[in-house]
């Protein structure tokens, strides 16, 4: 027996998909702002490339543990509460001077997390699931793209700058088109 699910276009779920694009681009803005703000950054505060990367590289470390810790939140709470709340931690962390203090605390919190989720008769994660040769290969295709599409992200507006002699805003046009592919080949899988 097959069950079909059928969703009607209305004002709420035109709000969830405008809400989810927010979230997205405020996701991209976060990735990529400090990438080309590189240069000025290593001239502002005297430094070199390497001590500059690691603020990307924070970040990405703070997100990665994160993510683990959503599931338990989407368990916990529901899921138009978490959106308000990510927004508002959002928007204060930018204006707020204690966002180190905050991302310690969350790393903590989401080690935390990862300690009782090994201990979990449901974990998150289940590993057995990578002896699957051709899911590993899947899994080790996307990792490989990923850190290629974020070694560009960084690397592009850093040489656009610093040897193309472009400003900012040029060099970060030119991650646009990275962007657009993204947007159609998602479009596109989604309609397979």
């Amino acid at each position: 027996m097959s069950t079909s699910f059928e969703r009607r276009v209305d004002a709420r779920f035109v709000l969830s998909v405008i809400a989810c694009g927010i979230m997205s681009f405020s996701g991209v803005v976060v990735e990529t702002a400090m990438n080309i703000t590189f240069p000025t950054l290593m001239v502002e505060f005297g430094v070199d490339t390497a001590t500059v990367q690691w603020i990307t590289t924070s970040y990405l470390l703070v997100l990665a543990a994160i993510m683990p810790l959503s599931a338990l939140l989407k368990r916990r709470f529901r899921t138009k509460r978490l959106f308000v709340a990510a927004i508002v931690l959002f928007t204060a962390g930018w204006a707020s001077v204690q966002v180190i203090g905050l991302l310690v605390a969350f790393i903590a919190l989401a080690g935390a997390y990862c300690v009782l989720s090994r201990r979990s008769s449901a974990p998150l994660v289940r590993i057995e699931i990578f002896a699957n040769r051709r899911f590993a290969l899947c899994v080790c295709y996307i990792v490989l793209f990923q850190a290629i599409v974020l070694g560009l992200g960084c690397l592009i507006p850093y040489y656009a700058q610093v040897v193309g002699g472009l400003n900012e805003f040029s060099a970060g046009c030119l991650l646009l088109p990275g962007c657009l592919i993204g947007v159609f080949a998602g479009k596109a899988k989604g309609e397979r």
